[in-house]
């Protein structure tokens, strides 16, 4: 699959599928709190042979902190208040899952503290373009 151009179905069914998994995820309670990601980002999203997303990397912080570099980097996938506190929730994961909207339909990173609506520029369709701004409404 390493270099195949992704047609836009494809893209919204893989997106669609991580937001089912997020929306199961958070209707779990483990000691009374909600499940949370905590690294929504493509380099957790693990691609089958035929397309089928599989999320990986959950909570890997908890257990060992960032580092400096490692957490300069990944702060292009935090929500703000995240970035500010470092505090997490289901509202961090779904601002997350708006950036990782934007990597699925460009192809690219992020820029920290850039404008991914404008620049995703509805590649995909309106719709899709609607729901990254509706999960980036922070950003």
């Amino acid at each position: 699959m390493v270099g195949k151009e992704l047609t836009s179905l494809e893209k919204i069914t893989i997106a669609r599928k991580v937001a089912d998994a997020l929306v199961y995820m958070h209707d779990i309670k483990v000691d009374a709190k909600r499940v949370m990601h905590r690294d929504i980002r493509v380099a957790n999203v693990l691609l089958t042979d035929k397309l089928e997303p599989m999320l990986t990397g959950f909570e890997l912080w908890a257990y060992y902190g960032p580092t400096s570099a490692a957490e300069e980097s990944i702060k292009r996938w935090w929500a703000p208040e995240r970035i500010l506190n470092f505090e997490t929730s289901q509202e961090t994961d779904v601002c997350s899952f708006g950036v990782l909207m934007y990597e699925i339909s460009t192809g690219k990173e992020p820029e920290l503290s850039a404008d991914l609506v404008g620049l995703e520029g509805n590649r995909i369709c309106a719709k899709y373009t609607a729901l990254m701004q509706k999960c980036l409404h922070r950003y």
